[in-house]
C-alpha cells in the first residue's frame, strides 16, 4: 500500500457523492481476528476494485489488485476491522484517498485530500468489525447538463 504521504497529500474535510463504479471480491469472514479492506487503483485506466474481509493487509491488497485486472492496479487504501477507506479523482485525473470509521467522513476526508480541482468520490469500501461484514459503494459518473 502506497503511504499517504508517498502520494503527496494532506488530510482535511469535506464533502463529495458522485463518481464512477467497478470490480468488488470479498472473502469468507472470521470472526477471531481483525479483518481488512483494500481498494486499489490503476492511475492509467481509471479502473478501480475492492476487496473485504480477508484476514490479512497483503491478502486484501492482493485480491483487490487482482480484481483491479489492470497491469498497473496498485493499492492505494487498506482499511482494518471498524474502519472505511475512500478514493476520489480531481478532474485533473489525479487520485486521493481518505479513511475514518464512518463512509460519509472517510468519502470526506478523500475529498479534502484532493490536490486538484472539482475531485469526486470514486469507491469507498468499509470493514465492519471483526464480524466478516464489508461493504462496497461506487458511484455512477455525472453526466454532463446542456
Amino acid at each position: 500500500m502506497k503511504s499517504f504521504a508517498a502520494h503527496g497529500f494532506q488530510l482535511i474535510s469535506a464533502v463529495a457523492l458522485a463518481g464512477i463504479g467497478a470490480t468488488v471480491t470479498a472473502a469468507p469472514a472470521s470472526a477471531d481476528s481483525a479483518l481488512y479492506a483494500s481498494i486499489a487503483i490503476s492511475v492509467r485506466t481509471g479502473a478501480t476494485a475492492a476487496s473485504w474481509n480477508y484476514p490479512s493487509q497483503r491478502d486484501a491488497e492482493r485480491a483487490a489488485e487482482r480484481a483491479c485486472d489492470k497491469l498497473d492496479c496498485e493499492t492505494w487504501i487498506t482499511v482494518r476491522s471498524g474502519y472505511c477507506g475512500a478514493v476520489a479523482q480531481a478532474r485533473n485525473g489525479s487520485w486521493s484517498w481518505g479513511r475514518a470509521t464512518t463512509r460519509g467522513v472517510a468519502a470526506a476526508n478523500a475529498i479534502g485530500a484532493s490536490s486538484g480541482p472539482q475531485p469526486q468520490v470514486i469507491k469507498t469500501v468499509c470493514q465492519d468489525a471483526a464480524l466478516g461484514i464489508g461493504a462496497i459503494e461506487s458511484f455512477a459518473a455525472e453526466q454532463p447538463t446542456e
